[in-house]
C-alpha cells in the first residue's frame, strides 16, 4: 500500500493525498482493508499501480477504489481492461474487427447505425458506463464472450497451454461461423 501511496502521489499530487495525515491514513487503511476482501496480493497491486499511472483513462484524476480492484480483477484473471473511450473512438470509426468482446457486446446493445450516426457526449458516456457493465458481466462469466479480451501475453507459459482448452476455442470459433451463415 504504501508503493501505491508512492506512485500515486508523485503521478496526482494534491488530488490523491491530502494536508490532513489522520485522513490519508484513514485512506490507506480503507484501502488496505478492501484488498485484504478481494485477496488482492502486494505484488499485482503495485502492477496495476503502474499500468493505471500510464494508463490515458487517468490521466487528470486518480482511479476510485472501485476502478482501482476493477483493473486488479481483471489482471489477476490473465485479462487486460481497455480503455472504454478507445473502443468507443474504434467503435465510430467503423472498425469494429479491432474491437474486444466487450466492446462489441455494447456496440450489439446500441447497435452499429446507433453508434455512427448519434454520435455525441451522451452517446459516449452511454457507451463507457455500458462497457463497464458489460466488463463486471464478463469478469463474473467471461465463457459468455466469445472474443477474448488482450490476454497478458507476458504470463502464458505456451507449455502450460492445456489441449481441452484449444478444443473448446475452435468449438466457439465453430459456432460463432455458423451462426454468421
Amino acid at each position: 500500500m504504501k508503493k501505491l501511496d508512492e506512485i500515486f502521489q508523485f503521478t496526482y499530487n494534491g488530488l490523491w493525498t491530502d494536508a490532513d495525515a489522520n485522513k490519508n491514513r484513514r485512506r490507506l487503511e480503507f484501502w488496505s482493508k478492501e484488498f485484504i476482501d478481494y485477496k488482492i496480493p502486494p505484488e499485482l497491486i503495485i502492477q496495476v499501480g503502474n499500468k493505471i499511472r500510464k494508463k490515458n483513462e487517468y490521466r487528470v484524476y486518480p482511479p476510485t477504489l472501485n476502478q482501482f480492484i476493477f483493473e486488479c480483477q481483471f489482471l489477476k484473471n490473465g485479462y487486460e481492461l481497455n480503455d472504454p473511450e478507445k473502443m468507443f473512438n474504434l467503435a465510430i470509426q467503423g472498425e469494429f474487427d479491432d474491437l474486444d468482446s466487450i466492446a462489441e457486446k455494447v456496440v450489439s446493445v446500441i447497435g452499429t447505425r446507433a453508434i455512427k450516426l448519434t454520435f455525441n457526449s451522451s452517446m459516449k458516456r452511454q457507451f463507457i458506463d455500458m462497457y463497464y457493465q458489460a466488463a463486471s458481466e464478463f469478469i463474473d462469466n467471461p465463457d459468455k464472450f466469445l472474443k477474448a479480451v488482450n490476454t497478458n501475453k507476458s504470463d502464458v507459459n505456451e507449455d502450460e497451454i492445456q489441449p481441452e482448452s484449444c478444443t473448446s476455442f475452435f468449438d466457439k470459433l465453430r459456432l460463432k461461423s455458423t451462426k454468421v451463415r
